[in-house]
């Protein structure tokens, strides 16, 4: 059986990752707006949905790339080399809660728990326009290669 992708589609503007709540922020605030950015996030995947979400159990594959505008006050010839994915961002947010919103929104959407998500590729990157992009594969026959 191959790999069947789930789906695939993209987030506009720059990437956002999970927040927890601050000293600056109100925690109710923070909650708020996040919650209505996981909602975005989970209707662009169940409209881009492919069949049926996965089943409980079945490992998944995530791949992300998060693509950030090339800062206009870069010399050109580092301009140059983001936008061809020789500098990459090496700034915050971290890939850990960038990947944590989108795994948080798509829970009972895409799979019945990010716990599923058993292999992950991530980029961060300069590029334009500004957005994340997001792929989920179901892996059914996923076996472990390394030795």
């Amino acid at each position: 059986m191959t790999a069947r992708t789930i789906c695939q589609f993209e987030i506009p503007g720059r990437p956002i990752s999970w927040k927890r709540s601050g000293q600056r922020h109100g925690q109710k605030d923070v909650f708020d707006e996040q919650k209505k950015i996981k909602e975005g996030i989970a209707r662009l995947a169940y409209n881009a949905m492919k069949g049926p979400a996965v089943a409980k159990g079945v490992p998944v594959y995530m791949e992300m790339v998060c693509v950030y505008d090339i800062p206009t006050s870069w010399k050109l010839g580092k301009q140059s080399a983001a936008h061809q994915g020789v500098v990459f961002h090496t700034g915050r947010p971290d890939q850990d809660n960038l990947q944590k919103l989108v795994m948080d929104a798509l829970s009972g959407v895409v799979y019945a728990d990010d716990a599923q998500i058993a292999k992950s590729s991530f980029v961060k990157r300069f590029g334009k326009p500004a957005r994340t992009i997001v792929r989920f594969t179901e892996l059914p026959d996923w076996k472990e290669t390394m030795t």
